[in-house]
């Protein structure tokens, strides 16, 4: 590339991002950013993107403000039927600004039961990070509660999970367990409320924003689920969501068929995104038509914030290169259904690296999928299907799985992707992580 086209291209990336406003939302400088990739999109190549990460700056979490958050969160937890990695990531734009993450997770159990929740404050709210941890927090704790009173109260429970799904007696304890979950929105929305009132009228709140805290100030999506493991040696393991807000919550199974597991929505108006202090979320309607219930041979749950689900859209079709990206850099074995038809051995291009936020000193190497199937001229599903590549391809890691999965969100590269991430991910039975 010429040297100056280059210069030219790098200052005018640098003059459009500097001249938004300081309190622009992430989808306006998202707008922006794929307006100049648009513009350039010839000009765009390796090199640009690697000297494009060099300018994001890296200040640390702010310790100065109300209820700072950690740079990380990380989790892993084994059941006997399934086992579960989770890492949260500060997105690249509150590093550049020295801002908290807003998203959270919580994953817990009550005996092989998964109750898990997810959620992202939203960016234009100064506390949103609070609402986002307190919903997960309570969210989970009211899952398990609810779950133990049930069990204890019904014994017959779980050998009604084991019936046909068309059984009668099956569809009535679904109907119960998605009570359950709704319930833990319900309660999730009055621990929110019940945190903002008992901040209100506290100066360290009010001083930071320059005026009074309003409930809003706590506003954040909030993505729940149990998931029930397959009972009496069967393949086929219950999934019960409740969807606020964007975000994706999707099974992969074992064909490598996706199913979304809930539907990014919208407020009021076109383009605003629903959250849970909304007042609508108390109602048992509303909430009964953000449920999903899915019994199948699941391979994967996977949960995330938007941050990583706009970089895999469409959702329908994209999760399955997430699920690729996710075995390429060895962060779960591969468990996608193969094909005899391969002969990819050796093609394969290597890692690429890109500087790290955190400390530019430091490339960090990884595979994309996409790389693999533009320099192969295959499909997606050819690349799900081949033996050879994922042979080839995943690398031998010391890490364990859950600051793999940590390293890969954090320095991962997507054009106009810079929000906080996070994914919880769920394999089942002999596909364990």
């Amino acid at each position: 590339m010429n040297e100056n086209t280059f210069k030219n291209i790098t200052e005018s990336f640098i003059e459009e991002y500097n001249s938004l406003d300081s309190s622009a939302t992430a989808d306006e400088i998202r707008n922006t950013v794929e307006i100049f990739i648009r513009k350039y999109n010839d000009l765009l190549k390796d090199e640009v993107i690697e000297h494009t990460a060099n300018m994001w700056k890296y200040f640390p979490v702010p310790e100065n403000q109300p209820e700072p958050f950690p740079e990380y969160k990380t989790l892993n937890l084994e059941l006997p039927e399934c086992s579960i990695i989770a890492s949260r990531v500060r997105g690249k734009k509150h590093k550049h600004e020295g801002t908290n993450c807003d998203d959270w997770f919580e994953v817990s159990n009550y005996g092989k039961i998964a109750c898990i929740a997810v959620a992202d404050g939203a960016g234009s709210k100064k506390f949103s990070r609070i609402g986002a941890k307190i919903s997960c927090m309570t969210a989970v704790s009211s899952m398990k509660k609810l779950l133990e009173k049930l069990f204890t109260e019904e014994k017959s429970i779980s050998e009604k999970l084991s019936l046909p799904v068309n059984d009668p007696d099956f569809l009535e304890v679904c109907k119960i367990l998605a009570g359950i979950v709704q319930q833990s929105v319900a309660n999730a929305y009055e621990s929110v409320e019940t945190a903002f009132k008992s901040r209100s009228g506290i100066k360290e709140y009010s001083d930071f924003l320059g005026r009074e805290l309003q409930l809003s100030d706590f506003a954040s999506t909030l993505l729940t689920a149990l998931v029930i493991p397959s009972e009496n040696d069967s393949d086929e393991s219950l999934v019960i969501t409740c969807q606020i807000g964007d975000g994706i919550s999707a099974v992969i199974n074992g064909d490598n068929s996706i199913k979304l597991m809930g539907e990014p929505d919208s407020g009021e108006f076109s383009g605003e995104t629903d959250f849970l202090t909304s007042s609508n979320m108390k109602n048992t309607d509303n909430l009964q038509s953000r449920t999903r219930i899915s019994k199948s041979n699941a391979k994967l749950l996977l949960m995330m914030t938007d941050g990583v689900a706009d970089d895999y859209f469409p959702n329908e079709t994209e999760i399955l290169r997430l699920c690729c990206d996710l075995i390429l850099n060895g962060i779960i074995p591969d468990f996608l259904k193969k094909s005899d038809n391969d002969d990819f051995s050796g093609k394969i291009p290597e890692p690429i690296g890109y500087p790290c936020v955190n400390d530019k000193t430091k490339n960090v190497f990884l595979r994309y999928a996409n790389r693999i199937c533009s320099a192969l001229n295959i499909s997606l599903n050819q690349l799900c299907e081949s033996k050879s590549i994922f042979a080839d391809a995943v690398p031998e890691n010391t890490d364990s799985p859950e600051e793999m999965l940590r390293i890969w969100l954090d320095n991962y590269v997507e054009r106009g992707s810079f929000d906080d991430r996070t994914l919880v991910i769920v394999r089942f039975q002999e596909n364990k992580i």
